[in-house]
């Protein structure tokens, strides 16, 4: 796949995705991090 084809790909889906996030009322995002031997982890 040429590289303009990559790219309009990824565009089109970057697109699609705002789109339905737009119209999405309720949606929650969740980033857990696990980080050992760092001291504000440990005590959590």
């Amino acid at each position: 796949m040429s590289f303009l084809k990559k790219l309009l790909v990824t565009a089109a889906f970057s697109a699609a995705m705002f789109v339905n996030a737009a119209y999405a009322e309720n949606v929650k995002i969740a980033l857990v991090v696990k980080s050992l031997g760092n001291g504000f982890f440990d005590a959590a």
